[in-house]
């Protein structure tokens, strides 16, 4: 209590001299057994004067209907009358402070003020509770929604029925989107309500791609002069120069975010500015200001009453969903304005109904259908949150052979003790009860209501230029439904637009603008050059990003997409090496065939059946590497097309190897040619060696397959290049051969078979040397595997050309050379034929 002391000491010296207000000193009482405190901002004050506010006194007797309500209802704290204490806080922290130390008194009385229902002003409510809260005196707010107080740990005790700005800036951003405004122009005022509750649109707007262009903040009852010099910037009168200020002019729709009396200034200047007015600003607006009649309406300098309505036409605005409650309807239509002690309801019967002249004229009026101000219901629910959350402790705690008054007074010492106050604090935070209006309510972990729907408001004028308020839509758990048609500023249904800058084209660059006080706006830009090919522009359009090397930019610049992947059959060496083999294996096809036609002639009968067998198998053979090196590669298929070009190659060119040896035997041996049976061993030998050696190189390298890609054009998938190990021993044994055909035959020429085995050697070097230079110098081993098969292919067709093309030329053009004596003229030449067997010397 010492503490608490001290700070009241602090609290009413820091007020001692601040300046009071003319403001009637009544306040609206009734007693009871337990005081609900009222904090409303009933009178807009000033040093001199005051005005009432006529939503503010309806919130105020809001209040007195709902305790009212409750004392004949006897479900809810039987035996125990509420009273209530209403002050007036004039909308200004210092004066409500003020106010809520006189509730602060009355803590050591046998009527305590056990909680407050207010304030409706956010910074009013926050200087109060941090009064309140040192004595545990909950506060529970029907209209501050600075999202400010929602932080439980320096607000404890404050509650609201009302939901924060956070929901109400949400609601106003899905409005910005749903009718493409991407680039607006922002007012706030500088209290905790205006500057919180900015402060989160801006941040909010920025998420989803709205950018302001001026941000002005005011004081609550900044001057008419202030205003007018701050917006000057829009006026069409203005001398813009700057491509910013040039840039201001594209945005005709104002989000003001503030208290009604700034934005009655505001709608005041534009109306009498001609080149603000000529402008045709749209309005969006808060539930400050848009729901308020108040807002638009002023004393002129002549004193008579004016109005802004025409200037704030087709205005659209957010306001906390509430419902008209027919009995507090019914108790303002039974009101009469000389049946409070007060004179506030008589001040506000005469300005709700707008009177002039004859006072008893205006009094015999009654309210009845008269609307009446939106937070009635939250002001409603506020009082019912108090009693429910009483109502449950008493329940709960006391003795049912006490009355709930006695037991109040006595166990809990009409909350005299700080204990009892503190559990009262948390039990309100714990209530939920059903509204008058049928709906669940409760308070989440932060103070909060539960859920928090708002309505969509529309000015529109009769043609009487009488105003409605329409509700043309709702914003219900995230989500905005125009359920009715909005009349705009024209007085039709054409959605105004607002937007900085037209969209450059596809991919080209942005230059964004600074706006006066430094920021970048991104809604704003200039239109730069198109961003290179194989670029594509970021998600601020003013970088070009490079596309990684698999793929290319779109037409539009405007995403990478994947190259499609290719392979070998797509390519122009594809069809190289497919019409190579094609036309190899149709030439091999047709000599077998050919030979089996004419197999009995003595051309064809002279061949060595197995040593040519296996040479024509070989020639085959070659070609089959090719047809697999123009499929899609795959790992198992590389690994078979390193096989396959190893081993194939081998068995041609060890077959013409061997077919030479014979013919060393056969000048040799001429009295016993016996090639047959060692020629086949010495083949065998060959191919197991080749085999070995592709096998070894498949096992110290696995294979794998490669993406080739070049310049973002193209992606072709081949084989990977061989182990280098692998390569040279394959390519050392494949040379090791050809080299011994060729040193073999060189000493025989004079045969033509030999001869011809010696070209085809020859032509087997030179296409050896010249396809493994190119494949590993030139083609950076990306086509390894596929120059081996167009190798093996041309070697194939170079060996039919030389040993067998002769041969068939002679079976079918000069049959008649097609005898014993032209194929053997020298029985000194031992040929190989099945009467001549030969055989290699060890």
């Amino acid at each position: 209590m010492p503490l608490k002391l001290v700070f009241l000491v602090a609290l009413c010296a820091s007020l001692a001299d601040q300046r009071h207000y003319s403001v009637p000193s009544s306040t609206i009482k009734q007693e009871g057994n337990v005081i609900f405190g009222g904090l409303f901002a009933i009178n807009q004050c000033t040093t001199k004067n005051q005005s009432i506010v006529v939503s503010n006194y309806e919130r105020a007797e809001a209040m007195q209907f709902a305790v009212d309500l409750i004392n004949n209802d006897s479900s809810i704290l039987p035996d125990i009358r509420i009273g209530y204490e209403i002050r007036d806080t004039c909308g200004n922290p210092d004066h409500g402070v003020r106010e809520a130390l006189k509730f602060v008194r009355r803590q050591v009385t046998d009527s305590p003020v056990i909680g407050v229902v207010g304030a409706g002003y956010s910074g009013v409510s926050m200087r109060v509770n941090d009064l309140l809260s040192l004595f545990d005196v909950p506060l529970v707010s029907y209209a501050s929604t600075s999202p400010a107080l929602s932080d439980d740990k320096r607000f404890p005790t404050f509650f609201r029925t009302i939901p924060p700005d956070v929901y109400q800036t949400r609601a106003i951003v899905a409005i910005l989107k749903e009718f493409k405004w991407s680039f607006v122009h922002g007012i706030y005022s500088t209290d905790s309500y205006g500057k919180t509750g900015f402060e989160a649109l801006r941040s909010e707007s920025r998420r989803e791609g709205v950018d302001f262009g001026i941000e002005k903040g005011f004081e609550v009852h900044a001057s008419y002069e202030t205003v007018e010099e701050a917006l000057s910037v829009l006026d069409t009168k203005a001398g813009n120069k700057s491509e910013w200020e040039r840039a201001l002019f594209n945005s005709t729709v104002i989000v003001i975010f503030a208290q009604q009396f700034l934005a009655k200034t505001v709608f005041r200047v534009i109306q009498g500015t001609p080149g603000l007015r000529q402008r045709n600003f749209t309005f969006v607006g808060c539930d400050g200001w848009g729901a308020k009649e108040g807002a638009f309406i002023y004393t002129s300098s002549n004193g008579t009453l004016s109005d802004t309505f025409e200037t704030a036409q087709g205005f659209v605005a957010v306001n906390p969903s509430s419902s008209e409650l027919s009995r507090f309807k019914q108790h303002m239509a039974n009101l009469s304005p000389t049946s409070a002690s007060h004179p506030w309801l008589q001040i506000y019967w005469k300005k709700k109904l707008s009177c002039r002249g004859n006072e008893l004229s205006c009094y015999r009026k009654t309210l009845a259908g008269q609307t009446f101000d939106s937070k009635v219901s939250y002001t409603v629910n506020a009082v019912y949150a108090l009693s429910y959350s009483l109502h449950s402790m008493l329940l709960s705690q006391c003795d049912n052979r006490k009355t709930k008054l006695d037991c109040f007074r006595e166990d809990f010492n009409a909350f005299k003790n700080e204990s009892y106050r503190k559990l009262f604090s948390k039990l309100v935070a714990d209530t939920s009860f059903v509204t008058l209006d049928l709906k669940p309510f409760r308070f989440n972990e932060h103070g909060d209501p539960a859920e928090a729907d708002y309505d969509i408001i529309n000015l529109k004028l009769n043609v009487d230029k009488e105003p409605l308020f329409d509700t043309v839509g709702t914003w219900q758990k995230g989500k905005l439904n125009i359920s009715k048609p909005i009349l705009w500023h024209d007085n039709t249904t054409n959605v105004p637009t607002s937007m900085c800058s037209l969209p450059c084209q596809r991919g080209v660059q942005r230059e964004y603008l600074k706006a006066s006080d430094g920021r970048t706006v991104m809604s704003c830009w200039k239109c730069n050059e198109k961003c290179p090919e194989n670029t594509i522009i970021d998600k601020s359009q003013k970088n070009c990003i490079k596309c990684l090397p698999n793929q290319t930019s779109n037409i539009g610049g405007t995403d990478c997409r994947d190259l499609e992947t290719t392979f070998l059959i797509n390519t122009a060496l594809g069809i190289l090496i497919l019409t190579v083999a094609a036309v190899g294996c149709i030439l091999s096809t047709a000599t077998v065939i050919i030979f089996l036609i004419y197999c009995r002639t003595p051309v064809v009968s002279a061949l060595e059946n197995e040593v040519t067998l296996t040479l024509l198998i070989g020639i085959i053979f070659l070609h089959v590497p090719t047809f697999v090196s123009i499929s899609k590669p795959s790992p198992n298929l590389c690994g078979a097309l390193r096989f396959m070009n190893g081993v194939f190659l081998s068995i041609t060119m060890g077959a013409i190897l061997v077919r030479i040896r014979c013919y060393m035997s056969a000048k040799k041996f001429s009295k016993s040619c016996v090639c047959r049976e060692t020629a086949i061993v010495f083949m065998a030998v060959i191919v197991l060696i080749a085999c070995f050696i592709s096998g070894f190189s498949l096992l110290i390298a696995k294979p794998g397959t490669d993406l080739k890609l070049e310049d973002h054009k193209e992606a072709i998938l081949t084989c990977s290049h061989y182990n280098i190990l692998g390569s040279i021993a394959s390519y050392v044994y494949i040379l090791a051969i050809i080299v011994a055909c060729i040193v073999l035959a060189r000493k025989h020429q004079n045969n033509d078979d030999v001869k011809y085995m010696l070209w085809v050697s020859y032509a087997e070097l030179v296409v050896m040397l010249s396809f493994t230079l190119v494949g590993f110098l030139r083609m950076q081993q990306y086509y390894e595997a596929e120059l081996i098969s167009l190798a093996s292919s041309v070697t194939s067709l170079v060996a039919w050309a030389f040993l067998f093309a002769p041969k068939l030329f002679v079976v079918l053009f000069k049959p008649g050379k097609n005898t014993w004596k032209d194929v053997l003229p020298d029985e000194e030449n031992c040929s190989v034929s099945k009467k001549v067997k030969l055989d290699i010397p060890n």
